[in-house]
């Protein structure tokens, strides 16, 4: 992708990669079933994070345009 562009958590549960110049969606990312809390970008690291209420992180590769799945899933529990 070499546009600039955001994720946006929604509320059903999905994340949605923005294009900023158009504001179209280029990407569709599903896993979690429950809301989503936090998204970071790590940019040099080609990843992005989502934390959600379902008591996980998932880890995302949001540059790759076919991957619409998470390549990794932690389990978080309360302490």
């Amino acid at each position: 992708m070499t546009d600039s562009y955001i994720a946006v958590a929604c509320s059903d549960y999905a994340i949605r990669i923005i294009a900023n110049s158009d504001l179209a969606t280029l990407k569709t990312l599903t896993a979690h079933i429950s809301t989503i809390n936090a998204l970071e970008f790590i940019s040099y690291m080609n990843i992005l994070l989502s934390a959600s209420s379902d008591n996980s992180v998932k880890i995302w590769n949001a540059f790759v345009a076919t991957n619409t799945t998470a390549i990794k899933t932690i389990s978080v529990t309360a302490t």
